[in-house]
């Protein structure tokens, strides 16, 4: 009896390993005080975009042969759009656990930002408090979720529309079923 391969079956180790990814550059940058405050999009998104765009093109490259060599644009885009928006819910989730758990990673990241600010910026007493208010609002759980998933959708799109040029072929015969795929293909 063949094994079938799902879609979801195809994506999900991509997933779960570039979930765990963002996860870890993130406890990695962010909780350990790597990086000052100008500097997160160069030590935490550049780092992600990179891995995002390696995953994405792997995991594409094994569902175009999954599929006997021939995979349509579209469907590369909806497998690097869902491996990503899968990702980015386990590394939210993870985020907002370890938040719970870790209640204090709150206020020391506020704690080092206003630091940073006072030290390096010359703001009067009122635009430090107006500082330390947005800072407490950004780190609200509502906020900070809104705030990923806004990310996540924008380079859900962007980084699949990228990789799927690179990996998809022009299909000369018609599937039945492009969601259940023989593994002996």
């Amino acid at each position: 009896m063949s094994k079938k391969k799902t879609f979801i079956n195809i994506i999900a180790p991509y997933s779960l390993l570039l979930g765990a990814m963002y996860f870890f550059i993130h406890y990695i940058f962010i909780n350990d005080g790597f990086i000052r405050p100008n500097e997160s999009f160069v030590w935490i998104a550049i780092p992600s975009i990179i891995l995002a765009f390696i995953l994405i093109f792997l995991a594409s490259k094994y569902y175009r042969k999954s599929l006997g060599g021939y995979v349509s644009y579209g469907r590369v885009f909806i497998v690097g759009f869902f491996l990503n928006m899968l990702a980015n819910v386990i590394g939210i989730s993870a985020i907002e656990v370890e938040h719970y758990f870790i209640p204090e990673l709150n206020e020391n990241y506020i704690s080092y930002n206003m630091d940073y600010m006072e030290e390096n910026y010359n703001l009067t007493e009122e635009q430090l408090e107006l500082e330390r208010e947005l800072l407490i609002m950004s780190t609200a759980p509502s906020y900070r979720i809104a705030g990923y998933i806004i990310s996540s959708l924008l380079f859900s799109v962007i980084i699949p529309l990228i990789t799927s040029i690179f990996v998809w072929r022009k299909d000369k015969t018609k599937f039945s079923d492009p969601l259940i795929l023989d593994s002996e293909m």
